[in-house]
């Protein structure tokens, strides 16, 4: 709907609209992630790492010097709460 006048420009008709825009955002995000597996797809070597790479979580290479997100997940839980005993003991021996 074009607003005429002192604002002239254009503003969404309807919600529809705005939701529409988000959804393309994430049709965009999908196309980018296809398309990184893709690549990955295609560099792997031999058929059963390439049918890996599709149904492994992310992170994962046929190399192994990835690490997936739960991997980074759990080493960063494990040094946050590391932390947090060496922050405790050293208070308690102040």
């Amino acid at each position: 709907m074009y607003i005429g006048g002192l604002g002239q420009g254009y503003l969404p008709d309807t919600e529809m609209e705005i939701l529409n825009k988000g959804d393309q955002k994430v049709e965009g995000a999908l196309k980018d992630l296809i398309l990184k597996v893709a690549k990955d797809v295609a560099k792997a070597p031999g058929l059963k790492n390439k049918f890996l790479y599709i149904v492994m979580p992310p992170g994962w290479s046929h190399t192994g010097d990835h690490k997936t997100a739960r991997m980074v997940k759990r080493s960063y839980t494990a040094a946050s709460v590391a932390g947090q005993e060496n922050n405790s003991l050293s208070s308690v021996s102040q």
